[in-house]
């Protein structure tokens, strides 16, 4: 008889059709596609551990499927892009450079 050696190694998938498995303590949507959990997971494991809350589950929602569709080059309209800012604000991905350097004030084209 042969002697048989099976070795279990995972590579790691660059694939479209394989999401990573969910991390974090929010419960990852099934209604999401593969790039929105790709999104979500990045999201969450970026995210600090007390923002990952239940009250935050539909922002991280949006903020999965805004960022996917940036992510996949589509266009997106003026409002998206401010929502996804928004968004990744209030889950403490990004800073808001709008609310430092000038005493909160937004700052205008032509000054």
């Amino acid at each position: 008889m042969k002697n048989v050696v099976s070795l279990n190694v995972q590579h790691p998938s660059n694939s479209e059709d394989e999401a990573e498995e969910p991390k974090g303590s929010l419960a990852i949507p099934a209604s999401l596609n593969v790039r929105q959990k790709n999104a979500w997971n990045d999201l969450v494991r970026m995210a600090k551990v007390e923002d990952q809350v239940p009250e935050n589950h539909f922002a991280f929602e949006m903020a999965a499927v805004l960022l996917a569709k940036f992510r996949a080059g589509k266009t997106m309209t003026a409002t998206e892009s401010k929502e996804l800012k928004r968004l990744l604000i209030q889950l403490g991905v990004a800073k808001d450079n709008e609310a430092k350097g000038n005493g909160g004030k937004k700052s205008k084209y032509f000054d």
